[in-house]
């Protein structure tokens, strides 16, 4: 449409001059209204004139005009196209991320957690299954979300593009030299290659063409950097979104800064090209093709070209670097000190090194050392600088920073941008730069300005909130981006404009420690916080103490958050600052390397200190949120009050100018009291009132009061809700005390009992004769009435035998060991039941507290130093089989009664190698050239005759497995039925077996050929090597064989197949039942018998006539019916015997609480996990079982499980 009405359009007629169209731009269209929405469209007035004048329609949207709107009458052929509003994408999205913006700034989320998710997770293990040394640097796979990851073709975008791109570069030429040059150079480095013609077709659903365009960095105006558009779509798709993107592994920006200040020498340096030195696995390059001209010449026709590394552009590209940085750490982490190993994991990012240590010689040995590591990994780390002048000459001028490059010993060190901080290497201070470009007064131009402040540690945030709060007015405004600010803002920002070349004079030591200062023995962080009604902030500062007493204090980190727009009151804000304070203090601490003692918070609201100490009001949510933060990673003690006038974060709250910034002493080196000794540390208030009481935050209390006489039911119901002997002591001695207290008030004694805080042992042993004394008079009210009156109690009683009498109320035993030279308890314990709950608590205790889980009989001698519980051995089996810690040690794993054989093992007739299982063994080293390889086997098991069949593999690939399975079918016919182990049972130094056979069951390739051949592939639960038995136990014999064949020479592939087809013929030659003595008996049948076909030494006349041997099928025929007939009648019952596990036993059920037994750990490590699913056989039998654990759903089977508590109850076994 190349006509849009505007409004000089409307003054040539009469009738429109009074409407007001708004004034549209000369841009493209950005949104058609369709018919689909007819009620933007209705018609709410018209505006006509005469005929073949245009005429005007107010609908929902505003006023359209329609008709000729050409000169003199004359009708114009293009259509007419009215423009109503328009909301730039752009804008909108710029509205999204300001909206974001006060949402994060509110936040209170500093510190970021490092967990990984799911896709995460997937990722580094395809990393670390993938990752092979290729050409001295590291290759990785693209991590795609499905593998082939079936692109679309898309050479035609790419085409479009390229298009564009070759526009820009005939109008500059310049430019065209500069992109000719750095495609050139990826090219010559190895970096992309051109593609064959003959390659040119490739895999469909694997080929991705990706445009690319030049960035500039303004900082390096020379430099033309090419990007490849990754994120570039076609038909709703691009790379990016095919690709997982990975775990962030970059380290935290704030982190690598606060370790650059902690010691005197600094270093760091830039290592070349990092995404470059990655390369691509070699089935992923053509998803990563792009279109160039040959030499640059864009006469000629666009070649095909791909990337052979990762590229810039490529949303998982930052993970794939560092994790090749990571793992060039881990992989060479014996030959190197743990400081160097330390400083590639911890003092990078992305590709900047940033690193401190206490003297020169130290940074000479590290700059060394890491560049050595990293070249190991294919990196190359240059542009080293330093703010010691010796460290700096000690290394190689090429690998210097340019601006050190050819340094002179008289020079002084220059300034150098580190991070986007500036670094006078000279004075060793860190600094700001800001060069702000001219902008309108309007919300986009103070939004540019305010962004190009780079301030990550907070050294200047009291003078960027300044400006913050004039974005914010303007935000509540709600203005167009491009609308001139409100005239005080105006001002506002002029002034604050006129004061930020001001900023380019900060300094700040870059080392925590002075240079003379001596040996440090305290170090400690001190918070401050504080908040407005427009901001609230935190700063943190680093007080140190030497031998000598001399204290420094270092600025550290600041905050600066604006309050949210939707009002709060003062309280609530200054408990977010407190918030805020508390994660800073969180986030530096792990930073540092020194040895932190306790921290301490300074705030100057009181209010904020009693909702930090409160321990009985409830408080509102919001409260009660942020003070339970405050509490997870603080304690109250640590919380003091510091005077407004005295607290550095003040400032943040209020802003500063640039010049107080720059200068201002509290600011940037802390309170001067922290500078002094801390017995004159500021004190609270002597005396202040309870802000609490009247405060809103604090939830009301109802207070009801209710009095009831207890009775012994009531009494056994308080009893049954404790489940800890020990806590029913101090229950009862409160409830003592209490009583004792409220008599003494009653009484109104002059020598009141006063209230306790807490308990002594006297009380809890009061606790204890009371309930003891409860019991008594329950179970033995006859026996108590009876000693009372008469001193002995009748021979009818239970307790007769034990001689007992009172003490104090308290029925003891007599018995006869007044002698023995042992406690009074011991001699004359207190009497008990047996049949109550308190009972049953007391041998708990007894049994995990004094007897430390030992035996029943150990439980019980230690019981009877106190107590006599007639017949308790029973109740002591039923605790000890209900302690979970002693089933934990203890108990046996599951097991059920043997499964019958599947049909597959005992059906005849079929041919060799139907029904196979399949196992890998191995490896085995193979001279190849020069070199070693290794070499595996996979051996197939025909689940009938016990025959076996090996092939070599020359990897553990699926392609490797695909080939050994189609050479097996060749040979030995398809299987109809494939069963294998889940590889789990692989221990040790067959990791790399289980990892493969684990491969090859999530194998889409392999599902896929099984599909097209109709095998039916099922696996064995993981763990059940059991289940595989029949497979396994060849295994044990070809193992066998070939450690005596071989004895540990060395192979070439030759030689290897010849050994495997000699250990298979020995195997395939064993008898499968027994051999008789007797010279007249037949030889026993062994799998040759019916692969081979061959004849044996006695063939019964019986069943031949000369005539049937005169054709070989016949014979052959004749040999394997015959051979099939001795195995039903000679074979098969050898398999009817259970050998063991010959009765049922309990079914695991849903619900059970059971314990992963883990061989290659303690049983002390043991996972829990309860069972979320069963697998029923045919017989109704449980043999494996699903079972929920923290790391997923697992799929065991029951010989792997111990029994802790089922669904209905705790079970000490099955």
């Amino acid at each position: 449409m190349s006509s849009i009405s505007t409004p000089p359009d409307k003054n040539r007629w009469k009738h429109l001059m009074d409407i007001e169209f708004p004034q549209a731009d000369s841009g493209g269209v950005s949104l058609i209204i369709g018919q689909d929405f007819p009620h933007l469209l209705v018609p709410h007035e018209v505006r006509s004139g005469r005929d073949g004048e245009p005429y005007a329609v107010r609908t929902l949207l505003g006023w359209t005009l329609n008709g000729p709107i050409g000169e003199d009458g004359k009708i114009e052929n293009d259509a007419i196209c009215n423009f109503i509003y328009s909301l730039p994408v752009a804008e909108s999205h710029l509205d999204q991320q300001v909206e974001r913006f006060w949402k994060l700034d509110n936040s209170q989320d500093i510190d970021e957690s490092d967990t990984m998710s799911l896709n995460d997770k997937r990722v580094v293990e395809m990393w670390k299954r993938s990752v092979v040394i290729c050409d001295g640097h590291y290759q990785l796979d693209i991590p795609f979300k499905l593998d082939p990851p079936e692109l679309p073709c898309n050479i035609s975008m790419a085409e479009k593009r390229l298009k564009s791109l070759a526009r820009r570069l005939s109008r500059d030429s310049s430019l065209h030299d500069r992109y000719t040059y750095e495609m050139e150079q990826m090219l010559s480095k190895g970096y992309a290659e051109r593609v064959e013609n003959s390659q040119i077709e490739g895999t469909p659903g694997k080929i991705w063409y990706i445009p690319h365009h030049n960035v500039f960095n303004p900082k390096k105006p020379d430099k033309c950097r090419i990007v490849f558009d990754c994120a570039a779509e076609y038909e709703g798709t691009s790379l990016n979104k095919r690709v997982l993107q990975g775990p962030d592994l970059t380290n935290k920006l704030v982190g690598v800064l606060l370790k650059f200040r902690e010691n005197k020498v600094a270093v760091c340096g830039d290592i070349q090209e990092m995404f470059h030195q990655v390369r691509v696995s070699p089935q992923h390059r053509d998803a990563l093709r792009f279109l160039w001209w040959p030499q640059g010449d864009l006469t000629t026709r666009p070649a095909v070209y791909r990337m052979n590394v990762h590229l810039f552009g490529g949303v998982w590209s930052p993970s794939c670097a560092n994790f090749a940085l990571q793992l060039t750490a881990n992989d060479h982490e014996k030959d190197f000190s743990p400081e160097v190993i330390q400083t590639v994991l911890k003092n990078f990012y992305v590709d900047d090194c940033l690193k401190s240590v206490s003297c020169d010689d130290d940074a000479i040995a590290l700059v060394e050392e890491v560049t050595r590591i990293l070249l190991k990994g294919g990196f190359q780390i240059k542009k080293w600088l330093s703010n010691s002048k010796r460290v700096v000459e000690s290394i190689p001028s090429a690998d210097r920073g340019k601006k050190v490059m050819s340094l002179e010993l008289e020079e002084g060190l220059p300034s150098e941008s580190v991070l986007g901080l500036v670094w006078h290497m000279d004075k060793d201070s860190l600094g700001i730069q800001v060069r702000p470009k001219e902008k309108d007064y309007t919300r986009r131009g103070l939004l540019s300005v305010m962004s190009s402040v780079y301030d990550p540690l907070g050294f200047v945030g009291p003078y960027i909130l300044q400006a913050k709060k004039i974005f914010q007015d303007e935000c509540r405004l709600r203005k167009g981006w491009d609308e001139n600010l409100e005239e005080g803002n105006i001002i506002k920002w002029k002034k604050w404009l006129s004061q930020v070349g001001k900023l380019n004079e900060f300094r700040l030591e870059r080392c925590y420690i002075p240079r003379d200062f001596g040996q440090i023995t305290s170090c400690r962080l001190h918070n401050f916080c504080d908040a407005s009604a427009e901001a609230n902030g935190s700063v943190s500062y680093l007080r140190v103490t030497d031998d000598t007493g001399r204290v420094h204090c270092s600025f550290l980190m600041a905050k600066s958050r604006l309050a949210p727009i939707k009002p709060l009151t003062i309280p609530r804000l200054e408990l977010l600052a407190a918030v805020m304070a508390v994660k800073v203090n969180k986030q530096v601490a792990k930073e540092l390397i020194f040895n932190l003692e306790e921290p301490v918070y300074w705030t100057d609201s009181m209010i904020v200190l009693q909702y930090i100490k409160n321990e009985d009001k409830r408080l509102q949510t919001f409260v009660a949120n942020r003070v339970s933060v405050i509490n997870d990673g603080s304690l109250p003690r640590q919380w003091r009050y510091v005077n407004t006038k005295l607290n550095p974060a003040d400032d943040a709250s209020r802003g500063l100018s640039a010049a107080d910034v720059v200068s201002s002493r509290r600011w940037l080196q802390g309170p001067d009291f922290l500078w002094g000794d801390e017995s004159q540390f500021p004190l609270p208030p002597s005396s202040y009132p309870d802000l609490l009481q009247h405060d809103r935050e604090v939830k009301g209390v109802v207070k009801s009061h209710a009095i009831f006489v207890a009775n012994e039911d009531k009494l056994d119901e308080l009893f049954n809700r404790y489940s800890c002997w020990f806590k029913l002591r101090k229950g009862i001695a409160w409830l003592l005390l209490f009583r004792r207290w409220i008599a003494s008030r009653s009484l109104r004694d002059s020598h009141s009992f006063g209230a306790k805080t807490h308990l002594e042992v006297s009380d809890l042993e009061a606790g204890e004769v009371a309930v003891v004394r409860y019991l008594q008079n329950r179970y033995f009210k006859d026996e108590i009435k009876a000693l009372v009156s008469n001193g002995r109690v009748s021979k009818q009683s239970k307790i007769c035998k034990l001689d007992p009498f009172l003490d104090k109320g308290i029925i003891r035993v007599g018995g006869r060991l007044c002698e023995a030279p042992i406690t009074d308890s011991s001699k004359h314990p207190m009497v008990l039941p047996r049949d109550h709950h308190i009972i049953k608590l007391i041998v708990r205790y007894v049994h995990e507290v004094e007897a430390k889980h030992s035996g029943r009989e150990y439980v019980l001698a230690v019981l009877r130093e106190k107590y006599w519980i007639p017949q308790v051995r029973p109740l002591i089996n039923k605790v000890l089989s209900s302690c979970i810690t002693c089933m934990r040690v203890r108990c046996d794993t599951g097991t059920q009664k043997m499964a019958c054989l599947p049909t597959d093992r005992v059906t005849p007739g079929d041919p060799a190698f139907t029904n196979v299982g399949i196992d890998c063994f191995g490896p085995f080293l193979v001279k190849r050239g020069r070199g070693r390889e290794k070499r595996y086997g996979c051996l197939f098991t025909c689940l009938a005759i016990r025959a076996i069949h090996i092939e070599k593999l020359h990897s553990l690939d699926t392609d490797s497995f695909i080939n050994a399975l189609s050479r097996f079918a060749a040979r030995r016919g398809l299987p109809k039925k494939i069963r294998c182990d889940n590889g789990t049972n692989f221990i040790g130094g067959e990791r790399e077996l289980r990892e493969a056979v684990q491969q090859w069951n999530d194998s889409h390739k392999i599902r896929e050929y099984m599909l097209r051949q109709r095998i039916v592939w099922e696996f064995n639960p993981p763990t059940a090597s059991h289940m595989g038995g029949v497979w396994e136990r060849q295994i044990r014999s070809v193992r066998k064989i070939l450690k005596c064949v071989l004895h540990q020479q060395l192979l070439d592939d030759e030689r290897l197949d010849t050994v495997l087809c000699e250990a298979e013929a020995i195997v395939n030659g064993r008898p499968l039942t027994l051999v008789s003595g007797d010279p007249q008996d037949w030889n026993a049948i062994t799998p040759n018998s019916l692969l081979l076909l061959r004849p044996t030494e006695n063939l019964p006349g019986k069943y031949c006539k000369a005539d049937q041997f005169r054709r070989h099928w016949r014979h052959a025929q004749y040999l394997a019916d015959r051979f099939w007939k001795r195995w039903v009648h000679e074979y098969l019952p050898t398999l009817q015997l259970r050998q063991k596990w010959q009765h049922e036993k309990r079914n695991f059920q849903e619900g059970d609480v059971v314990l992963l037994k883990d061989e290659s750990t303690t049983r002390g490590t043991w996972p829990l996990g309860r069972v979320s699913r069963i697998h029923k056989g045919k017989d109704g039998l449980v043999r494996s079982v699903d079972v929920k654990t923290r790391k997923g759903v697992l799929k065991r089977p029951i010989s792997k499980l111990c029994l802790l508590e089922s669904e209905l109850g705790i079970s000490n076994n099955l």
